[in-house]
Formats: C-alpha cells, structure tokens, sequence
C-alpha cells in the first residue's frame, strides 16, 4: 500500500506569544508542511493529545519556561513551580491557541495523559510532588500522601473551569500514566503505586498490595468525580499499567509490564492442564526482566475477563492498547527479545529495542498474529488506534539508520539523533511506514486520530531547523513541545508546474493528481502574489481532479503563486511563479490634428498588456522606425499629411489597432498680392488692395502707421479723398499660420505730389493719375535712352523711345491697350537700369 504523509505541524510559542504568528509553511504537498516553535529556550514537550466532541485538539505538556504565558483565557495563567504542567485546547488547523492554562502546584508536576468524555469534559493525568494541588472537596484524595503522587483533573472545555482534582495514591511513590474514557462519560486511570497499605481501594478486585516493588492500579471515576472503583493489581515484582482502554462492551483495558513470576493470569491454567478449557494466550512469565502484559477487567472492577503475558527472554513493556472494528485486541510496545513470538514472515529483532504489535483475540485466550518494527538502535512507540477493519496506526520514534521508509514523503535516510515514525500495520503485514523528522532528536511522545483517520503527533525536539525562522529557532541543547497533524494520502499539481506563461482572458485547464485519497475528498486552489499571504480561491472545493480557470482582467497582478488544498489539510505550492500576460489593449488612440506647415507634431497611443510591441501606418502602410508609443513629425509639409494609426502586439493574443488620427496641413500665410503707390484726383475713391494665402486670414490696414479700425477687409476703399488721405499705407494680414505686413505704398492726392524714391539722389516724378487708366507720365532724372513696359511675367508690351532725359522730360506711354495689372517701366541707359512698377485699373 503505498500513500504520503503530510505534517501540520504547531509548535507551543514562547514569551507572551501571539499563536497566530511564527507559523512556518513550507508548501509541499506531503511531509512536514506547516510548523510552529515557542519554549525555545527550556526543557519542554507535549506528552497528551485528545480530541474534544468539536474537532478541537486539546495539547497537554511540561514546560521549564519561566516566562512562558499564553494570551488565551483559561483558569491557571501563571506558573506555580519551575517544572509544570500546561493544557491548551487549538483549533483543528493548530493555527490558533483557543484557551490555556497551566496545572500544578509548588513543586514538580508531569501529566502523561489526557482523555476527554462526551461531554467535553477534559481529563489529565500524571505525577507530581507538590503538596498544594487544588483538590475539590469530596475528592477521593484530598492529601498528598508520598514523594510522587499521581494525580487527575478534570476542567471543562474552554479550561475556565475545574470540574474535580484528586491525588492519587498513598505514602509511597505512585504515578498515573494512562487516562480513558467509557461511552458514559466515565474515565478510567491507570498507574503503579508503591504505597503498600495507604493506596485507598473500593470495591477493588484486589484490596490488597500484593508484594515487590510496585502494584498496578486501575480507578474508576463516574461523571460526578466519584469513585466506582479502585483497586491494586500485581505480584510480587514490579507491575505497572501504562496504558489503558474501553472495549465496546465496556471491558477495561490494560497494558503495561511486569516482573512477576506469578503476576496473577486469567483463565488460570489447570495442572494437568486439559486443552479444552479456557485459558490465557501466554500463561507463562518468558525470562528476562519484564514481560509486557494485557489485562480485560469488567466494567465495574469486580471480576478479571483475561489477564496474560506477552514476550521474550528479555524486557517488553506495553505501551499502547486499543480494539480494532472487528473487536480484536491491538497491543503496541517495546521489546529487547530476540525471541519475541513472531508470525513467520514478520521481521526479525534487530537490536537494541524494537516496535511490537500484537493482535489477540476478544476474549484475551489467543495470540491471532504478532509483528516487529525497528532497526539497530531504538524503535519506541506510544501509540496505537484502529483504523478500519483490523489495521491500526501506531506512532512512535526511531533512531535506527537502517529503518527503510517506503511512505511518500518520508525521509529515506535518519536525518538526526532520532525521527518520527507513522506505520499502518494489520495482522499479516506493515503497510505503510513513514519517517519524517529534522536534524535534531525528535520523539514522538502522543498521538490522536481525527475524524478522517488522520494523525495528530506530538512530542518533543531539539531540531532547530524545523523552522527557517533564525528568530524562532530552539536551543538545540533543549527539547521543545510541538504537535503535528499527519495526513495520509498525497495530492500534487500537474497544471501549472510553477513558470508556466498563460494569456488572460484565455481559458486553462488547471488539473492535479491525488493518491490514496477518499472519494469525499475535495480540493481548493487558490493564488497569492509572490511573497504574499494575500491567498484568493480561484477554483472552490470539488471532488474532481481537473477544472477550468479563464484569468479574466480583474486580477490583481501579473505573476502568482498557486496552491493546491485539501479538505484534510494537504498543501502544494507552485516552486515558480505563474505569469499571466495580458494581451494587447488600446485605451486612449493618438487624437487628430491640424498644425501649420513647419512645425513638429507628436502622436501618443496609450495601451496596456505584457511585452509590447507598437508599429506606426500612414495611410496603411508601416512607418520604418515608427516602433514606440510615440511619434513625433518634425517639420512638418503637405507630405505629412495623411491617415495615421499604429499597431499594438502583445506577448499574448491578436493585435490590436488604434482608432486612426487624420494629420492635416495649414500653409504658412504668404503674401499674393501688395498695394501699389497711388495718385489720385482729390474726391475721388481710393482702392488699395492686398491678398494673401493662407487659413483663417484677418486683415487690418495702417495709414502713417495708425491702424484704420474700419478698414479689416483685404481691399481699402476710401470714397471721396481729401488731402488728409494722403501718405502711407500698409495692411497686415495674420492667419492661423502667421502674419505678413504689405508693402507701403504712397498715395499723392491730384497728382502733384512726387513719389521720392531714394536711389542715387535720383528721384521720379508721377505725371499722370496712377493707377493709370489710358497713359502713363512720369518725370525721371538721369541718362537714359530707352524705356519699356513689360507685364508681370516679364515680357515686353509698350516701347517708348527718349533721349536724354533732362529734368522735368517726361516719358509717356499710352496703356489703353493693357489688362488691368501691375506692369513695370523698365529704363535702360548711361545712369544704367531702372524699374518702376505701376498699376493699370480699368
């Protein structure tokens, strides 16, 4: 049979601790996976585990620790002694500490067991020496008799109340060593005292102590704290009860050892014994220094129902009993007898002390099989339980480097001193054999099974590496107490493994393995963000082994750890975290826009997703070197035009692209047209004209460099002039791409006033009206001998043929044949070449 093991693992805190921190989890989907340290700094351990009606763990131990207090209501919070007794009740997943309180008086106190009846009510029981136990009146034993006393005590199940507190025992050394519960509520005590006449029976099966150094004895408490009986049980050597238990049909259970020869049997064999008659499976003391031994009393004490040997030439001691389904007898303990009676294909003795289990028949009077467990060096169990049928779980410790684990999870090789054992062994054979431990000594000292079949273990250790927390780590000269949750069965990931690349918004498969686990068994999984306790379900308890998961765009990161969970607490952790990518998503496109030729432009996109990608299009087609978020057009032309937009790719998914951007182009404002110099007949109307080309053109003209308000139209008319409309105009023109200013030109009023232009202290006098209508007539100085008029585009349209030109000659030409439009006198001579533009308007 092979299953895995998991640990869960709480170790009690110390110093005021909080019991919700200094958790350790290691994530791993078998062995030790969750652990917890306090008492790090003193001798401690947890020697009694139980389980109250409500699934809570009750832990009951021994502490050195001075300073150690809970933060957790109880009824003793502070310690009486420097060596005592503690009782905590956890919750299932041993992650919170629900109550506290301490146990004992002024001297040294050591509890042993626990039990807990139906009612809730918590029993302890063990060995102290203090003198000032708070027995309850009506006790059965209200007064510390000798050195050791055994002692019981029984709270409620927050541990705010004591329900009954009794020495027990007599002036010699006595200890109680086992606890059990009938299906009523009563509890049942188990020990050995060496008080020889002081030990108080009632309605004992022996009233007397029969002899050697100590006598087993079994009490019987009713629900009340009242005795139904006490009595001794032994012989002459040293008898002793270390474990005890209730059969369905209310027999007591008892084992223990003894070194009596004549420790009393049950049937007694008849001499000459016949056979037929009933009798004791082992009759007969087997040598060496002790023999474990089983005893079945009745329910009330009064009559013995088998009582047996069980062993070898060398010691055995019972340490563990209880009753599988089917009603047999299972015994665990621990034998030195390389003649330990044995089935025929069990393991040999291998050294030192070695595991037993026997299985012996209800009624005691046979011996059905018998099996070893151990290597060279020592194997010791303290527990056993039935599981289904005829298998048990036994729980121990091992320091043997030859035990060969063959469970999931298991440590193959001894990792310190000593390590944990977990085995499930039926009648026939061992069927699962798990080890797990640290690198210190670690003992196995108590165990409970929970309502899955499934272990709690506790016990010390002085392993400082059960923890990765250098501030929580033991002293490893000292043992602390811990409590471990053992689940059998593995569960594993298969999908993701850890590193896995998955696309939002695309549905995965998420699946995973489970072995030797219960058809009930459902599984969570949930994410975290590396390095966060921040853990969210994304696939909730399912039976199934498979499920899928669509990583949709609500989640809060990129990158997660993923876990996998059991309803019975097993735990798998991705080693590498999972990067979901995000495929590519535009959230803001770049805008459209206009801007004035020459200038520089820059487009954004604005997108989301993982590893992006970006490619500008003009027009549809890429732009080379256009791959980042931006895109800047530096001087821009009427080229740049165009339909912009840009592709977005993500690590993930299709491309996406952006809502287009329209670019469009405004020319800078030009001049097209200027005014010209004007000379007019005095009440007539005056027209200058300027044009420009451009967008958005605002004109405004200016005489003598005085804006005319009224005047914002690209032609100036001016009806009616007088002499105050003479001098200089200019216009400005600005558009939405700058601003051009004209020309001036020089407006004479009748035609008499010159227009000086300097030029080699020359000057031109207009004689005619200008703009000209039919001729033109102008007045030049300087040797010239030719005159010409030539249009805009430069070609000649009127000759005019002159001398020299003295002052006041004038030129004239006829222009009664020309396009209305601006024309130029081109004057060719010895004063060298002269243009002179002017203005024919029809």
């Amino acid at each position: 049979m092979s299953s895995r093991l998991l640990i869960v693992s709480l170790f009690l805190a110390h110093v005021c601790i909080t019991f919700a921190q200094d958790v350790y989890i290691s994530g791993a989907p078998s062995g030790i996976v969750q652990t917890r340290l306090f008492g790090t700094s003193s001798a401690s351990e947890i020697s009694a585990l139980a389980r109250l009606p409500n699934g809570n763990v009750v832990v009951a131990g021994l502490t050195t620790d001075a300073s150690l207090q809970a933060r957790a209501p109880g009824l003793w919070q502070s310690k009486a002694s420097s060596t005592e007794s503690f009782v905590a009740v956890c919750s299932p997943r041993l992650d919170t500490i629900l109550a506290w309180t301490f146990v004992g008086g002024a001297q040294y106190d050591r509890i042993a067991a626990v039990a807990v009846n139906l009612y809730g009510d918590i029993a302890v029981v063990g060995t102290t020496n203090s003198p000032d136990l708070p027995t309850t009146t009506g006790a059965y034993n209200q007064v510390h008799g000798g050195v050791d006393d055994g002692f019981l005590v029984v709270l409620s199940a927050d541990l705010d109340s004591l329900r009954y507190c009794t020495y027990i025992g007599g002036t010699g050394n006595d200890a109680a060593y086992g606890v059990a519960c009938d299906g009523i509520g009563n509890f049942i005590v188990a020990g050995q005292t060496g008080s020889r006449t002081t030990f108080r029976t009632m309605n004992a099966y022996t009233g007397t102590y029969v002899g050697g150094t100590t006598d087993a004895f079994l009490v019987k408490f009713n629900q009340r704290g009242s005795v139904v009986f006490a009595t001794y049980f032994g012989s002459v050597g040293t008898d002793v009860f270390r474990a005890v238990t209730v059969a369905e049909d209310g027999t007591i259970l008892a084992t223990g050892s003894t070194s009596s020869e004549t420790f009393e049997t049950w049937p007694r064999k008849l001499t000459p014994w016949d056979p037929t008659t009933a009798r004791p499976f082992d009759p007969v003391f087997n040598g060496g220094i002790s023999d474990a031994v089983v005893v079945g009393f009745s329910s009330d004490g009064s009559r013995l129902v088998f009582s047996s040997f069980l062993g070898g030439i060398e010691s055995e001691t019972g340490l563990g009993i209880t009753t599988t389904a089917t009603g047999r007898i299972a015994i665990v303990g621990e034998t030195t007898s390389s003649n330990f009676p044995t089935q025929a294909n069990s393991e040999s003795y291998k050294g030192l002390r070695d595991i037993f289990v026997a299985f012996v028949r209800p009624d005691g009077q046979q011996l059905l099989s018998s099996r070893l467990f151990g290597g060279m060096q020592d194997d010791v169990p303290c527990f056993v339980s039935t599981v289904t049928n005829d298998q048990v779980l036994v729980v121990g410790w091992s320091a043997s480097p030859d035990v060969t684990p063959d469970a999931e999870g298991s440590t193959r090789i001894l990792q310190g001193e000593s390590d944990l054992l977990v085995l499930r062994m039926a009648s026939t054979d061992v069927l699962y054999r798990g080890r797990f431990g640290w690198h210190g000594r670690d003992r196995a000292m108590a165990a409970v099974m929970d309502d899955e079949g499934d272990l709690y273990i506790s016990g010390a250790t002085t392993s400082v590496d059960i923890t990765k927390s250098e501030s929580s780590r033991p002293a490893s000269s000292f043992d602390s107490p811990f409590v471990s949750h053992f689940v059998f069965g593995a569960v594993e990931l298969s999908n993701p493994r850890g590193g896995d690349r998955w696309c939002q918004g695309t549905p995965v498969m998420l699946s995973w393995t489970a072995r030797n686990m219960k058809s009930t068994d459902d599984y969570t999984i949930q994410i975290a963000e590396p390095g966060q306790n921040n853990w969210e379900t994304v696939i909730p308890p399912q039976t199934g082994l498979r499920a899928t998961w669509n990583p949709m765009t609500n989640l809060p990161g990129s990158t997660f750890d993923f876990r996998l969970l059991s309803r019975r607490g097993h735990e798998m952790r991705t080693l590498d975290p999972v990067v979901i990518r995000v495929p590519a998503n535009v959230s803001l496109s770049p805008a459209s826009l206009t801007q004035c030729r020459g200038t520089t432009v820059v487009l954004t996109v604005t997108a989301t997703g993982t590893d992006l990608q970006y490619q500008w299009r003009k027009n549809g087609r890429a732009i080379v070197g256009a791959t980042s978020p931006q895109l800047a057009i530096e001087e821009l032309d009427d080229d740049a035009a165009g339909r912009y937009d840009v592709q977005v790719v993500s690590s993930c998914g299709a491309p996406v692209t952006s809502a287009p951007a329209q670019v469009d182009v405004t020319p800078s404002t030009l001049l097209t047209l200027e005014p010209h110099d004007r000379s007019i007949v005095r009440g007539s109307t005056l027209r200058l004209t300027a044009q420009a080309s451009g967008a958005d053109l605002q004109y405004q003209w200016y005489h003598e460099g005085q804006a005319l308000e009224s005047h914002t139209a690209s032609t100036l008319e001016i009806p009616s002039v007088t002499e105050a409309h003479r001098g200089r105009y200019h216009a400005t023109i600005t558009g939405a791409c700058g601003m051009v200013t004209t020309r001036t030109a020089f407006v004479a009023i009748d035609g008499v006033t010159s227009v000086y232009e300097s030029s080699r202290n020359q000057h031109i006098l207009w004689r005619s009206a200008h703009p000209a209508t039919t001729h033109i007539s102008l007045s030049v100085v300087g040797l010239y001998t030719s005159a010409t008029i030539i249009d805009a585009l430069g070609a000649r349209v009127v000759d005019a043929t002159v001398g020299n030109l003295a002052e006041g000659t004038d030129v004239s030409a006829s222009v009664s044949t020309l396009a209305s439009g601006t024309y130029t006198v081109l004057l060719v001579g010895h004063s060298g070449v002269r243009s002179i533009p002017f203005v024919v308007q029809r």
